[in-house]
């Protein structure tokens, strides 16, 4: 009988020649949570023949965090510049 870190590396195995030749045709895109109820931010977009993780893209609430934040150092600094003159 195998031990558990043998079976462990066949599996991974099997997984990393499956998502290799997989084509990643299906998928859908789901919250990321670190842990259960804390919630990251963004989403992951997840293969669903292969459960590969395929892109992550921030959710509208932190792009728009994302967004003003450039702002407000943008407009800060353009401030700054008006003062200096």
């Amino acid at each position: 009988m195998k031990d558990y870190k043998q079976l462990k590396k066949d599996f991974e195995a099997k997984v990393t020649k499956l998502q290799k030749a997989c084509k990643h045709t299906k998928f859908e895109w789901y919250d990321y949570c670190y842990r259960v109820g804390a919630y990251a931010g963004y989403q992951i977009k997840i293969c669903l023949c292969c459960n590969k993780e395929l892109t992550q893209k921030p959710t509208r609430e932190e792009r728009k965090e994302i967004r003003r934040k450039w702002l407000d150092d943008n407009m800060s600094n353009k401030l700054k510049k008006m003062c200096k003159k």
